[in-house]
């Protein structure tokens, strides 16, 4: 290899030139196409006739054979095929969905009961004549009275759900309840004596029983006076009764002035004082009860719950309007 100006390179100087340039390849010799071309037929017809040397062609084929292609034709055409598939049609699941529940309806509102005016002076019958009100309209104007601190007034609100609306039994315990709450802070209705409409608690007494009957009396009727806010006022009249020793009774009747007809409540006699305290105030009771059960002006006596003392059954299940009903139906003419 030669410089620019035509001397020898020196293959120490130019070491990558000199090794570039010995770098020479041989002369490559093409096949001629013709015997290229010969050579491909020969490979062709040598793989044909090596596959086809066994066949005779011009012969028949026997039964065997056709039958044997049958059955292979006849299997290989069984095989599925999802060239021409159809999906199948499947029916449509119905599926009955029942409509929600409707919501439930909000209760309806309570009616509400008016106040009046409650700077004037209460009446024992306040509010009696709403007994078309439902119950839960009477506690909600006690409630209302009693959180305004109007006590009194509030107390004539509970009375009126006992005497007067139609509560269920837990509207009944929530009234008992506030009027006991109430009837120990107030005074007497009637604070009176004077006023008082008198009363007379006969008792008839097996005669060796007397003394203890007279003591438990006198209790009873300062419980019937306390119980009934002043409005009535008890005197105890002990009589001897008729019963025998082998069975002793005591009878017990409630009369005024006028009354007429004094029913009367007969009962086994007990042998102490305080049983026989008991006996009286719950024979009280029971008359009190049987008389309203004559007048439709207010509701039946609610029945004591068991081992009620009868005293706490006098005070707050008959209230102070019942009361005066009671005794203006003793003296009706």
């Amino acid at each position: 290899m030669l410089t620019p100006a035509g001397t020898p390179l020196d293959p120490a100087e130019f070491p990558l030139a000199t090794a570039r340039a010995s770098l020479t390849f041989p002369s490559v010799r093409r096949v001629p196409i013709p015997i290229v071309i010969l050579l491909c037929l020969l490979v062709a017809g040598g793989t044909w006739w090596y596959g086809t040397k066994d066949y005779d062609f011009l012969k028949s084929p026997t039964p065997e054979q056709l039958e044997f292609a049958r059955v292979r034709a006849a299997g290989e055409l069984a095989q599925p095929s999802d060239l021409f598939a159809v999906e199948p049609v499947i029916d449509p699941v119905v599926v009955e969905i029942e409509p929600p529940e409707p919501p439930p309806k909000p209760p309806p509102p309570i009616p509400s009961i008016e106040l009046g005016d409650l700077t004037a002076d209460p009446q024992l019958d306040a509010w009696n004549d709403e007994s078309d009100k439902p119950a839960a309209s009477f506690i909600n104007l006690a409630s209302k009275l009693e959180a305004d601190t109007r006590m009194i007034w509030a107390l004539l609100g509970w009375e009126r759900v006992l005497d007067t609306a139609s509560p269920s039994d837990e509207q009944r315990k929530i009234a008992l309840n506030g009027v006991r709450r109430l009837r120990a802070t107030l005074p007497l209705w009637n604070e009176d004596p004077e006023a008082a409409t008198p009363i007379n608690l006969i008792i008839d007494a097996p005669g060796d029983r007397l003394k203890l009957s007279m003591k438990a009396a006198h209790r009873a009727a300062e419980v019937i006076d306390q119980a009934s806010s002043g409005i009535v006022k008890v005197t105890a009249v002990i009589r001897e009764g008729k019963g025998t020793a082998a069975s002793p009774k005591l009878k017990i009747m409630l009369t005024s002035e006028n009354s007429k007809d004094s029913p009367s409540v007969v009962i086994p006699a007990p042998e102490s004082s305080e049983e026989i305290e008991k006996t009286i105030l719950s024979s009280v009771f029971k008359l009190v009860g049987s008389k309203l059960a004559l007048s439709d002006d207010l509701n039946l006596l609610s029945p004591p719950e068991p081992g009620e003392p009868p005293a706490e059954s006098i005070e707050y299940r008959i209230t102070r309007l019942t009361w005066r009903k009671y005794v203006e139906s003793m003296n009706a003419p």
